[in-house]
This record gives C-alpha cells, structure tokens and sequence, in this order.
C-alpha cells in the first residue's frame, strides 16, 4: 500500500501522526550522531537546519503559534558558531602557522566552556611566566599582583 504524501489526502489528525512520528526520528538521529560521533558537529547542525525546516512548514494542519513554539525548540538545540585557531605542522612536526576554522558549540556544551577558558588562561599566564624567567615557581602571593606583572613587563619591553 502506498501512502500518499503528507497534506494529500489525508486528514490533519493524520498529517499530525507522520509528523510526530517524524519528530522522533529526528530526535533519535540527534542523539546517534551527538553520542555516537561527538566530533560529527556538522552533520548534527544539518539535522537541526532539517529539523527546523519541517517543523516551519508544519503550517498547513497547525496553529501558527505551535509551529512556532516548535521552531523554536528546535532552535534553541542549536549550536552556536564560533572562529577558532589551531597550529598547523608541516611534514617534520614543527609549526608552520595558524589556521582558522569554524566551530560549533552546542547548548549543552556550553556549560563546561568558562571553566575552560579559566583553564586555558591560567597555562597562558604559566607559560609567560616561564618564558619570561619566572619559573612559575614559589610566585606565592594572594594572585594580587598586578604591580608586579607590570613591572616584569616592563623590564622585558
């Protein structure tokens, strides 16, 4: 038996079954691609543009403001784009540059973002500190320094 397409003959109560069914697919494909390949972010942000993309044309046997509640569902699991940095190696392993690329951060990756920049500023302030003699070890103090540092960068420039 062959189903006819969705919105031909086919009633709305009907219509509105396919879709939920169609909406569990999506969610089920979300979370194959976001916990079976975590590094698959592109193929992730397709599903939610697709996802998206069916639930806005949902128009024709809902509410408009179901159809909206549910865009925006859909929207707030999307990721947010970001430019990123990353070192390129030439052929014998030493650095050869920078390169630019874009990256996605997803809501619920969000949350372990700050205490990631609090890390990676901390080993930015470590390596200045070696690189300029400090050694990184016995600074003590209460981290209140800021005279200090000036001063250590203006004795190095």
């Amino acid at each position: 038996q062959r189903q006819p397409p969705p919105g031909e003959g086919s009633s709305a109560a009907e219509r509105e079954a396919r879709a939920v069914r169609a909406r569990g697919v999506y969610e089920r494909g979300l979370r194959a691609v976001r916990e079976g390949a975590p590094d698959a972010k592109e193929e992730a942000v397709m599903l939610l543009e697709a996802w998206r993309d069916f639930e806005a044309h949902c128009s024709d046997f809902r509410r408009r403001d179901e159809v909206a509640a549910a865009v925006t569902a859909v929207e707030r699991k999307m990721p947010r784009r970001i430019k990123r940095k990353r070192a390129i190696t030439n052929e014998a392993g030493l650095a050869s540059g920078m390169e630019e690329y874009y990256d996605y951060v997803f809501p619920e990756e969000a949350g372990a973002a700050p205490n990631l920049k609090l890390l990676d500023a901390a080993m930015r302030w470590k390596r200045q500190k070696i690189a300029k003699g400090g050694g990184g070890q016995g600074a003590g103090g209460d981290g209140a320094d800021g005279e200090g540092q000036q001063q250590d960068g203006e004795a190095a420039g």
